[in-house]
């Protein structure tokens, strides 16, 4: 519960970041969803922009991160922890875990007990995961309609591992003052 606490501010800009990107990967997927080509690339490109602005925007926090905890380990007012990355994204993915299983989940029950008398029940809750998984995981829709056709559902329960690898690796970087995947310098406020 400590560790929750004191990475909160740093969970919730993770959380508020992948919910950010969620709208542009929408705005970019909902107007592109036809069946020509020339919409499918657009797909594409916009999904990957996407995904790389997703990455961008979790870089600038977790390596400024990790550089600002080199800073204390190295004063011995805290030991190395080069997995808090990892654990910060974990916990900030968690709602995307869950989405991503719940969605695999309705997929498959729905496949199952589709032609039963049940079937109603387990289309709706279908229904239901395809537009929380919609609505959750936009930025990801562009690609996954491209190269999956349609037959994506494994795709979300593991695609939160990309930020989750992804956080874990800047974090680590920023914590041994990389200059690899160093984000553009902050400002600074001037009085």
């Amino acid at each position: 519960m400590t560790f929750f606490k004191e990475n909160k501010k740093y969970i919730f800009k993770l959380m508020l970041t992948h919910l950010v990107m969620t709208i542009f990967g929408m705005m970019v997927f909902i107007p592109f969803n036809r069946d020509d080509m020339s919409m499918k690339a657009f797909l594409i490109v916009g999904g990957v922009v996407a995904v790389l602005l997703y990455m961008f925007l979790i870089d600038v926090d977790m390596w400024y991160l990790g550089a600002e905890d080199k800073l204390r380990v190295d004063a011995g007012r805290q030991k190395r922890n080069a997995g808090k990355g990892f654990l910060i994204a974990l916990i900030a993915e968690i709602t995307s875990i869950i989405v991503g299983g719940l969605f695999v989940l309705s997929y498959y029950l729905y496949q199952y007990y589709g032609a039963y008398e049940s079937g109603a029940f387990f289309a709706g809750f279908e229904a239901i995961m395809i537009s929380v998984n919609l609505i959750w995981n936009g930025m990801y829709h562009g690609i996954s309609t491209v190269i999956f056709n349609g037959w994506y559902s494994w795709f979300y329960l593991f695609i939160p591992l990309l930020p989750i690898a992804f956080s874990g690796l800047t974090y680590w970087l920023g914590l041994i003052n990389s200059p690899f995947l160093k984000p553009p310098a902050r400002n600074k406020k001037q009085n």
